[in-house]
């Protein structure tokens, strides 16, 4: 609608806002009805706002009760829209003086110069009917058309639309090629409408567009507020919270943070944002205080030393040299954009905590349109035509997988699909069908990160809808939200940070240790030796061979090395590692653009790596302010022929004037355009290199619990099991086979050096059974097979579960064959159904009853299965062979013949 509204405005286009809802019948209220809402005022357009959410977030049925539309009713005019109305249900039934009850309760309803019928031409029939009743009653009328999509041919793309959206089959032969709703001409529409009576209609519908005079106020500041004690202020409350905080940081009494410190809360209370930093300081406290692990920043925010006094950030930004002005530009007031970091498995519960905090009027996620890209619009137009998987790969096997393909790059790429397109009538109708629907909204789906938070009810200024969790969800998409000037913040659901509070949940249990996050130092010489290998699989951002070869090539020594590699390896930056590589270690002479310019490049060895870099150039030699360093950075980013001049002249200007050679500043300025796409943020790369420091960390020092926590992050994802168990066991890791005694539903540390296997790999086996076998073992470890099939409720425990366990090894304590326990299977079964067992384990019999023990059924025994076929079932329920390995056998033979892994004969 944002977009809809700021097109027609640019266009010079009058743009005439409304929706068209079903509500329920005058006459008959079972029955629902459509008309049409117009909004004449932006009141108007707000109760559209509000009609919208309740029908989405109230009504099941997306039917409008006549009570809410009487609620939101101020500055709408209402339109009966044609055979879908009651009226005219009415008026084709005979039932005019029931009609003519409708009419009489909405001309009431808004006001006779609100209320309009309808002439369409297109149900000549109905047209008759509705021209009479207008004229016998004096009822206003406009004129109409049913509009449900813009070409005539475009019919076919709307039929197919709906089969996708219904999962049904089109006969494509019997589409229509031309339809009747599309959008006509100013002339078409003239030349359709020619009685005195008709013209009278056309000639009102200009008036009613006249009368609709909407405005959506763009860039507002539609800031929360952080709720205070009565005649507290925001900036009185950060400010003492950001005071407090930097004791608790021990930095207070230190000029350069002190000063620091005040130079920002300045140009935050200057902007208007003390309120957002108290929300995100509160939010983050929050966390804190429910043992939430939270990230120690993202993006430019980590630039803000108030940031990390509130504890919002977790990098101290004058240590690493991190600039404010990249994050909040006092010479360009944008709103501030603070992304926070959270286990993905405790997101929802900050998010909830946010909805109560501020309500659910005030409080949503933020909707995202799935569009259909060129291999949806292909494969799904195919699929409604009626072809098979054969037909549909075959087409979809045409379309490059490359990021941004679209149907016409894709028929410029690939000659082999205009063939196939004009290999029949029915391909080119898919291919002209699938063109007219790419890029269409499919569905809505909920964004993976952004929220946003209204002092006010934001139905206000955006229509909602049910969520799927604790929140309401946006009906506008985030550009919009923005367009507005609505707050949207980022709430990101992190793996990574799941796996750094469950490896470090781990280490404290298992080790009796109390560490903190805090307490791992950034200069550990055994992690450095971790990255130095390129041993970091499972390392958050140091994980790809690409990646861990730059590491064994720089050999870190330090921990700005380690950001440094986390900036340089992006597209773009690349090209400089090889420079950077060949300085650091002498091979290559380290040269500066300028002497002056050594204290900012020395950290990188005179190779421009990250933005701030540019703005601290541009300051340093042409006296730039760091916020407008940060404009220049922006400008010439954007490779503006006229707008590089305009910098470069004022670059230079500036140079000269503190003494600089003209040369020089030239030259400088060609290097800040040479980087201005390859630099990247620094407060990024810090933050985000402290998690993957931390993770190293523990990798290092306590391999067994993080690798146990690295695999359960896994689960279902068998190739990458294979790969975390081989580097396990490169620790010295021993992998325990499942245990129906001693497995748990994760991965699970045991001794030093040992990792058990869980319940959640082995197939066929639910997760809410493996829940109810550990809650049952509480109670006592389980003897035998027997004693297992007896405690566990009848009606959860199936053969198929049964040989799932049995084929993963977790009976195997028992002493007993797998073949002897899969034969016994039947039997143990009709003795648990027997006993009568329930879900209460409840049963008939007492363990020492004579007739119990007559009746336990033995085991049938059987000799073990061949190790082959052993191995392979193994392998077939877990996903792994667990208990030894096909090859194991031929080991001593390998060792003879002096064998190799392939990867050790390349290096």
């Amino acid at each position: 609608m944002v977009e809809f509204y700021k097109e027609c405005k640019n266009a010079g286009i009058k743009p005439v806002i409304g929706m068209t809802v079903a509500v329920e019948g005058v006459i008959h209220s079972g029955n629902d009805y459509e008309v049409i809402l117009l909004a004449e005022t932006t009141s108007g357009y707000q109760n559209l706002l509000k009609i919208s959410s309740a029908i989405k977030t109230r009504n099941e049925k997306e039917v409008l009760p006549l009570k809410w539309l009487n609620s939101y009713k101020e500055g709408l005019i209402i339109l009966s829209p044609g055979k879908n109305g009651e009226i005219e249900q009415l008026l084709l039934e005979g039932k005019e003086e029931f009609a003519d009850e409708v009419a009489r309760y909405y001309t009431e309803l808004v006001g006779a110069e609100y209320f309009y019928l309808t002439l369409q031409k297109e149900h000549s029939t109905l047209a008759k009917l509705i021209q009479n009743f207008a004229e016998t009653r004096n009822l206003p009328i406009t004129v109409t058309k049913d509009v449900r999509y813009i070409l005539p041919r475009d019919v076919q793309a709307k039929e197919v639309l709906a089969a996708i959206r219904d999962n049904t089959t089109v006969d494509w032969e019997s589409l229509e090629l031309v339809g009747s709703a599309y959008f006509a001409s100013e002339a078409e529409m003239e030349a359709l409408y020619t009685t005195d009576f008709e013209r009278k209609a056309l000639f009102e519908s200009g008036k009613i567009a006249a009368r609709c005079q909407v405005e959506i106020k763009m860039n507002q500041h539609l800031l929360p507020r952080f709720p205070l004690q009565a005649g507290e202020r925001a900036t009185d409350a950060l400010a003492k919270v950001a005071v407090q905080g930097l004791k608790e940081r021990g930095l207070d009494g230190q000029s350069d943070y002190e000063e620091r410190l005040s130079y920002e809360l300045r140009i935050i209370n200057d902007m208007g944002f003390a309120d957002y930093f108290l929300i995100v300081w509160d939010v983050m406290k929050y966390a804190r205080e429910h043992d939430i692990l939270t990230g120690p920043g993202r993006g430019s925010a980590a630039g803000s030393l108030v940031s990390y006094v509130l504890k919002i950030t977790d990098v101290d930004p004058i240590q690493y040299n991190l600039l404010f002005e990249r994050f909040l530009n006092p010479e360009r007031v944008t709103m501030p954009d603070i992304d926070l970091d959270f286990p993905d498995n405790k997101r929802d519960e900050v998010i909830a905590y946010v909805v109560k905090k501020y309500g659910e009027q005030h409080v949503a996620q933020i909707g995202t349109f799935g569009t259909l890209a060129a291999k949806a619009a292909i494969r799904d137009t195919a699929r409604t035509f009626g072809l098979n998987s054969v037909q549909l790969a075959e087409w979809a096997k045409l379309i490059p997988n490359s990021l941004g393909i679209t149907l016409e790059k894709a028929l410029k790429e690939n000659p082999r699909l205009e063939k196939h397109i004009h290999f029949s009538k029915e391909n080119e109708m898919i291919w002209e069908v699938a063109c007219s629907i790419e890029g269409l909204p499919r569905h809505i789906s909920t964004h993976a990160a952004g929220i946003v938070i209204s002092d006010e009810a934001l139905v206000d200024q955006v229509p909602l809808q049910q969520g799927s969790q604790e929140a309401l969800l946006t009906q506008y998409a985030m550009g919009d939200l923005e367009e507005i000037g609505l707050l949207k913040m980022d709430f990101l659901g992190l793996r990574n940070l799941s796996l750094l509070d469950r490896v470090l949940r781990s280490v404290n249990y298992h080790r009796n240790l109390n560490l903190t996050l805090q307490d791992i130092p950034l200069n550990d010489e055994k992690t450095l030796q971790l990255f130095k290998r390129g041993d970091t699989t499972g390392v958050f951002q140091f994980e790809s061979d690409g990646i861990r070869r730059v590491l064994r090539n720089l050999v870190p020594t330090s921990f700005e090395d380690i950001v440094a590699v986390d900036a340089l390896y992006r597209p773009g930056p690349m090209e400089q590692i090889d420079t950077f590589i060949a300085r650091k270690h002498g091979k290559e002479q380290i040269v500066y653009p300028h002497r002056d310019l050594k204290p900012i490049l020395e950290v990188t060895y005179g190779v421009i790596v990250y933005q701030e870099q540019i703005m601290q150039v541009a300051s340093t030699m042409a006296g730039f302010s760091l916020g407008e360093a940060d404009l220049l950075r922006r400008a010439v980013s954007k490779k503006k022929a006229d707008v590089l001049n305009e910098q470069r002249e004022k670059f230079v200007s500036g140079a000269l004037k503190k003494g600089y050679q003209e040369t020089s500043a030239n030259e400088v300025y060609d290097l800040i355009v040479r980087f201005a796409n390859y630099g990247f943020n620094r407060s990024h790369a810090a933050a985000y290199s402290k998690i993957a420091f931390q993770l190293a960390f523990l990798k290092a020092h306590f391999p067994a619990e993080f690798m146990a926590a690295l695999l359960s992050s896994v689960f279902g994802n068998d190739a990458k099991i294979s790969q975390y168990v081989t580097e396990a066991k490169k620790y010295g890791i021993n992998m325990l086979p499942p245990s129906i005694n001693q497995s748990h539903y994760y991965f699970q540390v045991e001794g030093a050096s040992q990792i058990r296997y869980s319940f959640r790999v082995i197939r066929k086996v639910p997760n809410k059974f493996v829940l109810a076998l550990i809650e049952e073992r509480k109670k006592a470890p389980f003897k035998d097979f027997f004693d297992f099939c007896e405690r566990i409720p009848q009606k959860t425990l199936t053969p198929a579960i049964l040989e799932a366990l049995i084929y993963a090894g977790c009976f195997d304590e028992f002493g007993k064959t797998r073949a002897t326990l899969i034969g016994s299977i039947q039997a143990v079964l009709q003795f648990s159904s027997l006993l009568g067992n329930d879900e209460r384990g409840m049963n008939l019999f007492t363990a020492d009853d004579d007739f119990f023990q007559t009746m336990k059924p033995r085991y049938k025994e059987a000799e073990e299965f061949p190790e082959k076929e052993k191995l392979a079932l193994e392998k077939e329920y877990t996903g792994q062979y667990v208990s030894a390995h096909p090859v194991t056998r031929y080991q001593e033979k390998l060792k003879k013949i002096r064998c190799y892994a392939t990867r050790k004969c390349f290096k």
